[in-house]
Parts: C-alpha cells; sequence; structure tokens
C-alpha cells in the first residue's frame, strides 16, 4: 500500500525527456530517460507530449503499485513555445537576426519566433517558455515559471516589450508570472485519458523551473559557499553567496533562494572536449597496439563499451603517475596515445583550475572562505575516475549526489514544498539531498 507523497518529476532536455517517480524522503521508486526522436526542425515541443507519456508508461511498468501524488516539470531554456509547436529553442541559431541589447534573455528569441514564423505567433494565443507548454496540455492553465522575482528582467517586464514594440494585444500571449513550487492547476479529465489514468484526474501540477534552478535545488545549493559543478557539453561552477558581489571573469545571477546570489564561471565546451579525447584515444591505441584492438572485438563480443573501459584504464594509470603509485599498463603498452591523451587532458584540467582559482581569488578578496567540496552532477559524475583526477587538481574534495539526475530531485522539492509537506523550498531540498564522497 502506498503511503508517501509520490512525485512524478520530469526535465525536458534538448534530446530526450527524463522523468522519475520520487517519494517525499527522496527515494526514487523509478526512473528512464526518453529519447526524442522524431523531432521536426523549429517543431520540437510536439515530441515532448509523446516523450512524456511514453516515459510515463516506462515509469508505470517498473511500479506499478506507484501512483503519483503531484507532477513538477523543469526544462532547458530560454526557450520559446507557440500553441501549435513551432518553437525556438535555447540552441537555436539566432545570429542572422539583428542584435539587441536588452538584460533579458527572450526576448531575442521571442522576436525572432515573431519574424521568422510570424503566422504561428500571431495565431497564437500564447508564448511559452519551454515547460510551461507541455504542463498547459496537462492542466489547461497558462502561467510563466519564475525563480524568484529577480529573475523577472531575465525574463520579459512591460516596459521592455513596449520598448521592442509588442502591441498590447501581443503582450496578452505572455502568462503571467508564478513561482516555482506554486500551484499550477489540475491535471484535466482529457489529460488524463491520453496518460491512460496512470496520473488521476485533478492531481495536483506545481510549478518547475529552468533546468539549472531544478540542478541547483536538487543539490541544495541553498547556503553561503556551497559550491556545485553542473557538467556537460560545456560545464560551470557555481558559487552561492550571501551579498550581491560581482568580480571580472564570474557571472552573478540571483538565487532561487530569496536573500542568496550565486557567483559562477563557465567553461563552454570542456565537456565535449573530454568526449573527443576519450574517444580519440580509444582509436588511437588500437592502431597503435594490435592487442587492444583484439581487446576492443572482445567487448563488442560481451556488449560492453570498449571506449569508456580503456579511458578509465587510462585515467586510473595518469592519476597512479601523479600521485607516484607506478601502475603504467597503458602507457607501456601505447606510450604514443596514452602521451597525448594525458597531455590533453591536463590542459583541460589545467583551464578549469584556473577558473576555480578564480573563485578562490574572488574568495580571498572578499574575506570569503572558499569551500573544502564541492558537488559534481551531470555527465562527469558517472566518472569516478576522472572525478578522482579532477579533485587532484583542483585540490578540492568532491561528492556526487546519490541520484545524479538532481533537476527531478529538485523538481520533487519544489513540489513538497507546494503541498506543505516542508515549511520552505530551502527546507525542502536540504531533506532530500544526499550524496557520497568520492575516493
Amino acid at each position: 500500500m502506498q503511503k508517501a507523497q509520490t512525485i512524478l518529476s520530469a526535465d525536458i532536455g534538448t534530446s530526450s525527456l527524463k522523468a522519475a517517480y520520487i517519494s517525499e524522503e527522496g527515494f526514487v521508486y523509478a526512473f528512464c530517460r526518453v529519447r526524442f526522436e522524431n523531432q521536426i526542425k523549429n517543431k520540437e515541443a510536439l515530441e515532448w507530449k509523446n516523450a512524456f507519456i511514453k516515459a510515463l508508461k516506462i515509469l508505470s511498468s517498473k511500479a506499478p503499485a506507484i501512483k503519483p501524488n503531484a507532477v513538477c516539470i523543469s526544462g532547458n531554456g530560454p526557450s520559446v513555445v507557440c500553441d501549435d509547436g513551432t518553437c525556438v529553442l535555447w540552441n537555436t541559431d539566432i545570429s542572422d537576426c539583428p542584435s539587441v541589447e536588452t538584460s533579458s534573455l527572450f526576448i531575442p528569441r521571442i522576436l525572432y519566433l515573431k519574424n521568422r514564423f510570424t503566422e504561428s505567433f500571431e495565431k497564437s494565443k500564447y508564448i511559452f517558455s519551454g515547460p510551461e507548454f507541455l504542463c498547459y496540455l496537462l492542466t489547461g492553465e497558462a502561467k510563466t515559471f519564475l525563480p524568484e522575482k529577480r529573475y523577472t528582467n531575465a525574463y520579459w517586464t512591460d516596459d521592455e516589450l513596449n520598448r521592442f514594440g509588442f502591441t498590447d494585444e501581443e503582450k496578452n500571449k505572455f502568462p503571467e508570472f508564478k513561482f516555482s513550487g506554486e500551484l499550477l492547476g489540475c491535471i484535466t479529465k482529457q489529460a488524463s485519458e491520453w496518460l491512460e489514468n496512470i496520473v488521476c484526474e485533478g492531481t495536483e501540477v506545481f510549478c518547475g523551473a529552468p533546468d539549472f534552478i531544478s540542478d541547483l535545488a536538487g543539490c541544495a545549493i541553498v547556503n553561503p559557499l556551497r559550491l556545485l559543478n553542473r557538467t556537460g557539453s560545456g560545464e560551470g561552477f557555481n558559487l552561492c553567496i550571501k551579498n550581491q558581489l560581482y568580480y571580472t571573469g564570474l557571472r552573478t545571477l540571483p538565487s532561487f533562494i530569496n536573500d542568496l546570489w550565486n557567483i559562477s564561471f563557465l567553461s563552454k565546451d570542456s565537456g565535449l572536449s573530454l568526449e573527443r579525447i576519450k574517444c580519440d584515444f580509444a582509436k588511437n591505441v588500437c592502431e597503435e597496439n594490435a592487442s587492444f584492438l583484439e581487446e576492443k572485438n572482445l567487448c563488442e563480443t560481451k556488449n560492453e563499451n570498449f571506449t569508456e573501459k580503456i579511458f578509465n584504464l587510462l585515467l586510473k594509470n595518469f592519476y597512479s603517475e601523479k600521485t607516484k603509485v607506478n601502475q603504467f599498463t597503458v602507457k607501456e603498452k601505447a606510450p604514443l596515445s596514452y602521451k597525448k591523451a594525458a597531455e590533453q587532458i591536463d590542459s583541460l584540467l589545467a583551464s578549469l583550475k584556473d577558473g576555480v582559482n578564480l573563485l578562490r581569488t574572488f574568495c580571498k578578496e572578499n574575506n570569503l572562505s572558499f569551500p573544502a567540496s564541492m558537488t559534481v552532477t551531470g555527465g562527469q559524475a558517472f566518472s569516478r575516475e576522472y572525478l578522482k583526477l579532477k579533485a587532484l587538481y583542483l585540490n578540492i574534495e568532491i561528492e556526487v549526489p546519490s541520484f545524479t539526475d538532481c533537476e527531478l530531485m529538485g523538481n520533487a522539492a519544489f513540489a513538497l514544498y507546494g503541498m506543505k509537506k516542508y515549511p520552505s523550498i530551502k527546507q525542502a531540498c536540504e531533506s532530500l539531498y544526499k550524496a557520497e564522497k568520492i575516493k
């Protein structure tokens, strides 16, 4: 018998949708990821509904006794979407349109949408920001999720819309703001039917957030001097601070906690660079020493990932070399490939060290204690060997959340706060967060 409240948490990514059933104690009953298979350019949002339905069926098959008591959805941004699914995603190239000077992250993309897809824009009753489109299909309620009031300028204001020539009729297309964690509405009868009643009519849906905000919430970055390293194609180092401070080379934004701020260093392509080093190394060792090609064929027979396996061996060897422990299996068998990859990893980690040292200098100059540890989320959270090396280079302890898809845990925190299970979002985040140290 289901006793604890369960949140259906989902996150809309660029290439997939993730979803999980999460209990009010932060236990994950079931998790899945559904890849977008039939996306049409500039109509990508139409695939979100299908992926959500598919994800829900998978979760239900994994945990058939669970009936979600609430729903919360996050997503990438700044993306803008029309009623008919026409959209301009966060990564759509809009450089061929005239640049505009504005603090809004959304207005440049709204203008691109208006100019390039004029008919859809004019016919659309609402213009949504990312996950709000899917939530509208579920509830019939049109709202814009705002993490915290200080983010208003990053979305849009009436004055800024006026400045760019939007008419009163056009301004009415932009749904009013509701804060993350507030009640949006309830699952409609129609939505429950196309969800095959896995989620019942009347189930409450709570306002989510942009994915990076949900990630911060899921990692409990809710106290000063908590440090988060979000990894993906690039990566960011986000330090929570008490006061609104700025520093050259770093970016300051409001926290979703109303009396805190985040200051960050961003590395645009470090994740992509690491992936290239990994793939090139796997290719090069096979060319340099045929015994690795035999190992590759053996891995494929066993349905193992040779690239990951050989790269982890490289990382172990490189870590051993740095810590003066002699275990140079790959270095001895493929010295040229090892040398090249080791130099590339050294260069990559050195560049990240420069960024972290910038945060250290910021702390020193502002009489702040730099944290002794940081939390790592995203793809790198699964590479323990790389994180050991990263901790060594950055001279910092690293911890990894027990559930690494932290956007989903952050959504659960928002929903549980909205359900009054916790008196504040801060307490919800702290209660759900669990992590382990990398050793």
